[in-house]
C-alpha cells in the first residue's frame, strides 16, 4: 500500500490506492492522474493518437462480435482497470460498462471499444472530479423529489413556508405528461408507487415537473453514446 504526502498549488495532495485528492479554497478535486498513466504504460497506450470522446457514437457490438478471439485474460485485466477508473472519471462510466459486457468471450471488436477509451483517457489524463464546497451530491429524480418536500416541511416549522411549487427538470416529456395525468392506462399500470408518490405531490402543487431538452440533460453522459460535442458539453 502506497501512501505519501505533498505540496501543491491547490494545498494538500494525498495519493492513496491510486486516488489523489487535491484541496483548494474552491473545494476538493479527486483524480487518478498517476493511475490512468500506469494503465497507459501497462497496455503499451502511453504512445497512441488520442480520441475525443470514449466511443464511436454508432457503435454497435454483439455477443459474438467481430474478428479474432482474444485472451480473457487480458481483456479482463483492461476492463478491470478501467471500472477502477470510474471512481473519479463518470464520464467514461457508460461506455466502460459496455465492454464489461463481454468478458467472457471478447473479440478483436471488443477490444477495440475498450482500447478506444484508453485513447480517450489518454487525452484527458489529469480529468476528475471537483466537488464544490459550496454545492450538495447528485442525487436521483425520484430522490430529489423527497427531499423537495422534506425541506419544504421543515420550513414550515420556523414559519417559512416557500411560496409555489419546488421546480424540477425532467428531459422525458412522456413521464411529465404520466405524473399530471390522474388517468391510469396500459403504460402505467406497472409503475411502482414511488411514481404514484410524485404525482399526489404534483397534484398538492408542491412539486412541479418541467422539461429540460434532451441536449442539456447532463445525465446522458452517464447513459448513451454521444456526439463530440455534445459530449464534450455535457463533460463541463
Amino acid at each position: 500500500m502506497e501512501k505519501e504526502f505533498e505540496m501543491t498549488d491547490l494545498g494538500l495532495m494525498r495519493y492513496f490506492l491510486g486516488i489523489e485528492v487535491q484541496q483548494g479554497e474552491d473545494g476538493v478535486f479527486i483524480s487518478q492522474e498517476r493511475y490512468t498513466k500506469e494503465i497507459l504504460k501497462k497496455f503499451s497506450m502511453e504512445d497512441c493518437l488520442p480520441v475525443d470522446t470514449p466511443v464511436e457514437c454508432d457503435i454497435r457490438l454483439t455477443k459474438e462480435g467481430e474478428g479474432k478471439p482474444m485472451s480473457p485474460t487480458y481483456y479482463k485485466s483492461l476492463v478491470g482497470c478501467l471500472r477502477y477508473l470510474t471512481c473519479t472519471r463518470p464520464d467514461i462510466l457508460f461506455e466502460v460498462g459496455l465492454v464489461s459486457s463481454f468478458m467472457e468471450t471478447p473479440k478483436t471488436s471488443h477490444l477495440k471499444a475498450a482500447k478506444r477509451i484508453l485513447k480517450y483517457v489518454k487525452r484527458t489524463v489529469d480529468y476528475g472530479l471537483l466537488l464544490y464546497s459550496s454545492k450538495g451530491e447528485y442525487i436521483d429524480a425520484a430522490s430529489c423529489v423527497c427531499h423537495a418536500i422534506w425541506l419544504r416541511r421543515l420550513l414550515q416549522e420556523p414559519k417559512l413556508q416557500q411560496e409555489g411549487a419546488t421546480k424540477i427538470y425532467v428531459d422525458n416529456k412522456s413521464a411529465i405528461a404520466l405524473a399530471k395525468n390522474p388517468v391510469h392506462h396500459e403504460r402505467s399500470k406497472h409503475i411502482d408507487t414511488q411514481f404514484h408518490f410524485i404525482r399526489e405531490h404534483v397534484k398538492a402543487k408542491e412539486v412541479e415537473l418541467l422539461h429540460v431538452n434532451s441536449n442539456n440533460q447532463v445525465a446522458d453522459i452517464l447513459t448513451k453514446a454521444l456526439k463530440a460535442e455534445v459530449f464534450q458539453q455535457l463533460r463541463r
